[in-house]
């Protein structure tokens, strides 16, 4: 165990500018992040030098929706049914002067970094309807069902067995090709199914797979019954 301090400044600056053209909305960014050691940079046993770190890239997306007013379904409690479809795609790239996979490890805000290319497409479905009754309707998103790919470059940053995106910090994500579904179905006010898969396009394989169900007992008071399956390990576990 190492008990010698280290010391270093980090400052990160992010440009954004959304943009809208019709009813698309377009979103180019960029980020800059520094690491400056401020101790002796030979001592220890981890060495590490100054390094710099930039993302640059894109959000796009857009919505269509349709209307049925005739629908009204006291079993489903279905009144009237808004179809929402919300296209989206983001583009980044990251790069920086060291491996990544080599910064140590103290924040992962600031550490835990990818770099390589990866493109995040997909289309969000939402099937909302009206609840309530006269003089208290509100509006809810009875279900939603978001497919999306990823597709990544070569020597793009795997960082986990699991791919992920995170489209609010992409240099975040674990970047490999894979089809990522997830799903929600609000039954009633109470109850929720939920689900979600992720699978590598390179063998066809389930990398990640859940579904369970959610109980809204008020009052911020919650309970989840949950079945997940990882395939690289081959585990299976069921939560409550």
């Amino acid at each position: 165990l190492n008990e010698e301090y280290q010391s270093r400044f980090v400052a990160r600056q992010e440009f954004t500018m959304p943009l809208k053209f019709g009813n698309i909305q377009f979103t180019p960014f960029a980020s800059i992040q520094m690491n400056w050691r401020l101790d002796d940079e030979t001592s220890g046993p981890n060495q590490n030098t100054d390094y710099w770190y930039r993302t640059i890239g894109f959000r796009a997306t857009t919505q269509f929706n349709r209307i049925y007013n005739t629908i009204d379904n006291d079993l489903l409690d279905l009144h009237r049914l808004r179809h929402v479809i919300e296209p989206y795609v983001t583009v980044w790239n990251g790069e920086s002067d060291i491996d990544t996979a080599t910064i140590q490890q103290y924040d992962a805000r600031v550490d835990n970094l990818s770099t390589g290319t990866a493109v995040w497409f997909g289309v969000k479905n939402k099937l909302q309807t009206w609840r309530g009754g006269p003089g208290r309707w509100y509006q809810i998103d009875w279900l939603t069902i978001d497919t999306a790919l990823l597709l990544a470059s070569n020597d793009a940053t795997q960082r986990f067995d699991n791919p992920q995106f995170f489209n609010w910090r992409p240099e975040y994500s674990s970047l490999q090709d894979a089809a990522i579904v997830s799903g929600k179905w609000q039954y009633s006010d109470g109850i929720a199914f939920i689900g979600n898969g992720t699978w590598e396009l390179d063998g066809g394989t389930l990398a990640r797979g859940s579904i369970g169900a959610e109980l809204d007992h008020g009052r911020d008071f919650r309970t989840y019954l949950e079945y997940r399956e990882i395939g690289n390990t081959n585990d299976q576990f069921l939560s409550l």
